[in-house]
């Protein structure tokens, strides 16, 4: 059993989920002592322990798995750094860097994408979310306030195994080849071995090549059959990926569909583990093969050739072979003229010939944006268009410099430029023809900003502070303030138009001042250069 003299603050489950670790820390001294493990498959809970191994005295906060390469990971807020933990105690902490500036980290977990978190403090309680690279031990980013506590705690569920089951090409002719591709993603903290793979293709398709099978696994059924199975498959940390090709047999068109069975997994795990088909919508989804019907190796029956643009066309089945009408042997056709074109798919079973006619396009598509315009700085600008263009319209928006749009995709963006911007559309019709055009908006460096004329800094969370307001948070390049007898008594230099932080509470030098009318000066800076300067007097009122 656990040693009742010491105090256990910190433990995480195993990534197989049949023990629990736990640090035994001595109650007196407030040094780990113990790495204790709980067997959690046995009905006792049987609990063994052995003695921490380490060059200096730890104080370690938390403990989390990394869900990619199974290690163990600590904080040691008694030295300041992060730590790895070996199943027999031993606790490292070479090449991590001291992060003086934090007394703890009461929680220490991992995301599914295996990057490590902590949330703790610099003193006091804990109140930032730290990002860390586990390679070094440094702080990679940090964000607070958090919501506050002492001895915080926190877990995540990165443990996890994916199964998926894609095929390419999903389209094909009787008698085509396809690739599955059985791809597993390994989360779970440790690798696991005695595995099976089995899959069963639809009747009439035969596996002709595997690929990625571990050297060390059985292959009890493949190549030659429509059944795979592969015995004692070991699934590695990370991604395993196995290919199979099969060849389709003379089948009749319709939709072909199979799901592969992986396992045995521990509880915590599906059973049965099916694949999953990722391109589905679903979870759990079988991976499926459509054999086309004789009018479906080209997709489209017309399309229409944009002025001064060639036009590739595609087969969108899977053949061994082509032959299109102008001789070419490719399964695609660049085309720069209008006209009927036909293309023969074949297989050792099948031949299909479709054709598609190339049309001319009406009119050159256009797109006008208007002229030049100009705005005032601290405007929004939503750009108009009108275009000849007919049919689903895509919108492809950019502007220059650093002009940021809300929506670049949509018909109208908005944007409020703060220096003179470019915009630029590329506009695509429903027939694939594109057109661009662009337009100048000058900004005309002209700020609307205006300041309280009286203010009551009696902390009542109304008009406290005296500070430069408008619609843009414009750089200001000063902001100071004078008495009657021309005194300063107050100065704010690099701040911001709408920043509280760069004004006025009513102090000089810690103490209030005396109610009266005080005059002010601010300079704000502008786009190319230029700087725009604000006068004038405040009360201040008690």
């Amino acid at each position: 059993g656990l040693d009742t003299s010491f105090h256990y603050f910190v433990g995480t489950v195993s990534p197989f989920g049949n023990s629990m670790i736990l640090i035994g820390r001595d109650k007196i001294t407030e040094i780990d002592r113990e790495y204790c493990t709980i067997n959690l498959t046995s009905g006792n809970l049987m609990a063994g322990a052995m003695n921490i191994v380490s060059d200096v005295e730890t104080r370690i906060d938390d403990i989390a798995f990394d869900p990619f390469f199974g290690t163990l990971f600590g904080y040691d807020s008694q030295n300041r750094h992060l730590v790895n933990l070996t199943t027999s105690g031993v606790v490292t902490s070479v090449g991590f860097q001291t992060l003086s500036g934090i007394a703890s980290m009461g929680s220490l977990f991992f995301d599914h994408h295996g990057n490590l978190f902590a949330y703790g403090s610099t003193g006091g309680a804990e109140t930032t979310l730290y990002l860390l690279d586990k390679r070094n031990g440094a702080i990679v980013a940090q964000k607070n306030p958090g919501p506050p506590g002492n001895f915080t705690d926190g877990c995540s569920c990165p443990f996890r195994l994916s199964f998926e089951k894609t095929v390419s090409p999903a389209l094909v002719l009787p008698c085509g080849e396809v690739t599955y591709t059985y791809s597993i993603l390994n989360t779970a903290g440790s690798a696991y071995t005695q595995v099976d793979l089995i899959d069963t293709l639809p009747s009439g398709f035969v596996i002709t090549a595997l690929d990625g099978v571990p050297a060390i696994s059985q292959i009890l059924s493949g190549v030659g059959s429509n059944v795979l199975h592969i015995h004692d498959l070991h699934v590695l940390l990370g991604t395993n990926k196995i290919t199979v090709r099969a060849r389709v047999g003379d089948v009749p068109p319709g939709i072909y569909g199979s799901q592969a069975v992986f396992g045995p997994f521990p509880e915590a795990f599906p059973s049965p583990f099916l694949s999953n088909d990722p391109t589905e919508p679903g979870n759990n989804d079988p991976t499926l093969v459509t054999v086309a019907e004789r009018e479906a190796v080209l997709s489209d029956t017309t399309l229409v050739l944009c002025e001064g643009a060639a036009l590739i066309l595609e087969a969108a089945v899977a053949a061994d072979t082509y032959l299109w009408s102008d001789g070419s042997t490719g399964n695609t056709l660049e085309v720069e003229v209008p006209g009927l074109y036909w293309v023969e798919a074949s297989t050792a079973c099948a031949a299909y010939r479709d054709t598609l006619e190339v049309l001319e396009q009406e009119e050159p598509l256009v797109v006008d944006l208007g002229a030049d315009i100009s705005i005032r700085l601290g405007d929004q600008f939503v750009p108009q268009y009108t275009t000849n263009a007919t049919g689903t319209l895509q919108f492809s928006w950019s502007a220059s410099g650093s002009t940021a749009l809300n929506c670049p995709g949509c018909a109208h963006p908005a944007s409020e430029p703060f220096e003179n911007t470019v915009y630029r559309l590329r506009l695509t019709d429903g027939n694939g023809c594109e057109a661009v055009d662009s337009i100048l908006v000058t900004v005309i460096p002209n700020l609307e900003v205006y300041t309280a004329n009286a203010f009551s800094p009696n902390a009542d969370g109304v008009n406290d502070v005296f500070y430069i307001q408008g619609k843009v948070a414009a750089p200001v390049l000063y902001l100071r303030i004078f008495d009657r007898w021309g005194a300063l008594v107050f100065e704010c230099r690099d701040g911001l138009v709408n920043d509280p932080g760069c004004g006025w509470n009513g102090k000089f030098k810690g103490k209030p001042m005396p109610e009266g009318v005080y005059v002010f000066v601010a300079e704000m800076a502008l786009p190319g250069g230029f700087s725009q300067q604000l006068s004038g007097s405040v009360s201040l009122l008690r």
